[in-house]
């Protein structure tokens, strides 16, 4: 039985570096998607030349169940300084204050949405599209047409201006909804967090005060574990407190994509 308590909740069981050696080079997902550096809002001709001529700055996109310590293997990573994490959720935070997005959120939910300053209310807002009804799911993807597709131009366009600099390692993408919005199109390779469902409680119990229910709710509106597992190219299990030995197999990832594509 797994200890109660946030800081058990972090252990980390992994797989030993030579399972990573034993696969063959990656392909590049963006490059199956088309996706490159041909962007109406991406860098002109000339920027990606002088892209084209450094380094090549891999993309990975983290998947994984809710609580798997996806966020917290991305600030680790962040934290070292040649990694750029690209945070989908910050992301939609700032796609709600655009005055367009307002509107349309205005239009489909009415005022009860808004705090007395006119700015959203996320709680609110989180009431309206997450529960058990059709409503609730019709609201959900509604809500998802309007800000999706404002995370997904800003998340190419980050790309684009980190890979432009050239001063890092390789981009993370933390994303909870990567692959059921699509924007697992920028992404060279997929690392799935894997851990336990009684760990991911326990962490989500800790750092958000959620229930069992409320997480499999949650989780109701995104693809199946599997599906997701089966999407990605790596696996990295995550299932207790030393999060930096999760972190340094995505980093090997990271370096090992970068060297391929050299």
């Amino acid at each position: 039985m797994i200890a109660s308590g946030l800081k058990s909740a972090y252990q980390v069981s992994f797989l030993p570096l030579s399972v990573f050696e034993t696969w063959g080079p990656v392909q590049s997902r963006a490059g199956r998607n088309g996706f490159g550096h041909n962007l109406t809002s991406g860098p002109s001709t000339g920027q990606q030349d002088a892209v084209s001529a450094r380094r090549y700055i891999p993309v990975i996109g983290l998947i994984g169940g809710i609580g798997s310590g996806k966020s917290a293997i991305a600030r680790w990573l962040a934290r070292r300084g040649d990694v750029s994490v690209i945070d989908a959720d910050a992301l939609g935070h700032q796609a709600l204050t655009l005055p367009h997005v307002k509107q349309q959120l205005r239009d489909r939910f009415g005022e009860s949405i808004f705090d007395a300053g006119g700015q959203i209310d996320r709680a609110a807002l989180a009431r309206a599209v997450f529960g058990r009804t059709p409503s609730h799911r019709q609201a959900l993807r509604d809500l998802e047409a309007i800000v999706h597709p404002e995370i997904g131009r800003r998340m190419r366009d980050l790309v684009d201006q980190v890979r432009s600099k050239g001063e890092v390692e390789a981009i993370l993408v933390d994303a909870a909804v990567l692959l059921e919005a699509g924007w697992d199109d920028v992404c060279d390779a997929l690392v799935f967090v894997d851990a336990p469902r009684e760990v991911r409680e326990q962490r989500v119990a800790a750092s958000r005060g959620w229930s069992p229910e409320e997480l499999r709710q949650r989780e109701s509106c995104q693809w199946p574990l599997e599906k997701k597992r089966s999407a990605a190219d790596h696996v990295i299990v995550n299932a207790g407190t030393d999060v930096g030995h999760a972190a340094q197999h995505v980093k090997h990832v990271l370096t090992r994509l970068a060297r391929e594509r050299t």
